[in-house]
């Protein structure tokens, strides 16, 4: 599916969600006035400012921010986010399946195991890509040189991986690699190769004999691989140089530091003037006494250190403890996996870190979220994703099992249940109001004369008054007016 078609299935999905939204206030089609029909329709603003039209709980949204950033989503099908300035769109349908991206004039895409890249969406003849994993790939390269092949048929792949070209006949039968002027040719690879290049030059019957010399740097070579290896290194200021029999021993002398191996990987000791270095047994039992600092008993206990990074685990994966320091921030985690996970950013000043955080967040999985920053703040329930800020899951799947939510927003607080069923907002300015669908609904305006609302079963019985002025609302149509004076 090409890209056209996936924005052309975009279109349609916003359509249809479009008039599902209309269908549902089309008692009031000209307006933007907000409107309540718990979680069958509403349109309101939330906590943080947002224009929000939602219709059938978690199925359709649209959302427009004070900047004019926008959101739509038709869930689980559809939803479209785009930047206030119009630069970014992102279009996902039946998330993860398909994507569409556009980033200033650049246009990126998927669609299951397809992939394709459009570099200038503005110009023909432009640099492109597209690639079906594991089976196909096509495009333009930057110098507009066209390529395309069947995996693994026949064909050439240019700006493929690390390499500039990829050709390929009957692979592994014959394969030809470039980077920059080095190139690369195999047969029955990885059993046949041979590299030449500027300095480079590499050759192996694999896994009888190879050679690799990176002239003024490397020499390195193998028989009956992984039985004997050897490799000697040049470096500024001296020479180093290691071997290994496989599985016996190895030794190694790299500048000022000595390598002792037995049975590799499994026992290996360094020592230098800078570093002890202890694997016995890898992976098992690690230590290294520089940059990074680290000690493993694994899958017990473990702990790195390093500049700007502290990181300990308790039988791992569940339990991870980290520090990371960021040139404007620092951030603390907890992990107890998929449990639990704790986490502060405390900002610097002067370099140091300060004692107050400004964000912090907590999840209690499957249970709940926190997350506050600054003076905003959310809790949400339930919370069935077990990772923090998946922003894709967000969109177009959390909606469906976030059952009640609590927002605030400096003084502006929203509280929400089952999609609308229960609603309570609070403006910041004394203005408040809470409805339970369809029984009740209350309201206090601060606009104008400070209106107050009370409705039963959605006007069956009603009372507003705003000033002196006194409405009765009775049988949803008889309406008795009441003025003081």
């Amino acid at each position: 599916m090409t890209a056209e078609r996936l924005v052309a299935a975009a279109r349609l999905a916003g359509v249809i969600g479009l008039l599902a939204a209309a269908v549902a206030s089309r008692a009031e089609p000209a307006s933007s006035r907000p409107f309540d029909a718990g979680c069958l329709a509403s349109r309101d603003t939330d906590a943080r400012g947002n224009a929000r039209l939602r219709v059938l709980g978690p199925f359709f949204e649209r959302r427009t921010a004070p900047d004019g950033a926008s959101f739509l989503a038709v869930r689980p099908f559809y939803s479209e986010e785009r930047d206030a300035a119009g630069e970014r769109v992102q279009r996902q349908f039946l998330w993860p399946v398909c994507e569409v991206r556009d980033l200033r004039g650049e246009r990126s895409w998927h669609c299951l195991t397809a992939f394709g890249n459009d570099y200038d969406t503005a110009t023909r003849g432009s640099r492109f890509r597209v690639v079906v994993i594991p089976f196909l790939a096509a495009g333009r390269d930057r110098n507009g040189e066209e390529y395309f092949g069947v995996f693994p048929l026949a064909g050439r792949f240019n700006e493929f991986l690390s390499f500039d070209s990829f050709v390929f006949v009957l692979f592994p039968l014959y394969m030809r690699a470039q980077v920059n002027d080095v190139v690369t040719r195999g047969v029955l690879w990885p059993v046949f190769e041979d590299t030449r290049g500027q300095g480079v030059r590499r050759f192996r019957v694999f896994p009888f004999y190879g050679r690799a010399v990176n002239e003024g740097r490397q020499e390195a070579a193998f028989v009956m691989w992984p039985v004997w290896t050897h490799a000697r290194f040049r470096y500024r200021g001296g020479e180093g140089f290691g071997y290994a029999v496989f599985p016996l021993f190895g030794y190694a002398r790299v500048k000022d530091g000595r390598t002792w191996m037995a049975l590799p990987p499994l026992f290996r000791y360094t020592v230098s003037d800078d570093v002890r270095l202890l694997h016995c047994p890898w992976p098992f039992v690690r230590y290294r006494s520089d940059d990074p600092r680290t000690l493993y008993l694994w899958p017990l206990w473990g702990r790195r250190s390093q500049a700007g990074m502290d990181r300990a685990c308790v039988l791992w994966p569940v339990c991870f403890i980290d520090r990371h320091e960021r040139p404007e921030y620092v951030v603390r985690r907890f992990l107890l996996n998929p449990l639990i996970h704790a986490e502060t950013r405390r900002g610097k000043a002067a370099g140091a870190e300060q004692a107050d955080p400004y964000l912090k967040y907590f999840r209690l999985w499957p249970l709940f979220s926190y997350r506050r920053e600054h003076d905003a703040a959310a809790v949400r329930a339930l919370e069935l994703w077990p990772t923090k800020d998946m922003r894709a899951v967000d969109k177009n799947l959390a909606p469906f099992w976030t059952v009640a939510t609590w927002e605030r927003e400096g003084a502006a607080r929203a509280h929400e249940l089952l999609w609308g069923l229960y609603r309570y907002r609070n403006d910041g300015a004394g203005g408040r109001a809470w409805s339970l669908f369809p029984l009740l609904n209350v309201a206090r305006e601060t606009d104008g004369d400070g209106a107050r609302a009370c409705e039963l079963l959605r006007g069956l019985l009603g009372y507003r008054r705003e000033g002196l002025r006194k409405e009765l609302r009775l049988l949803y149509f008889a309406r008795v007016h009441c003025d003081d004076h």
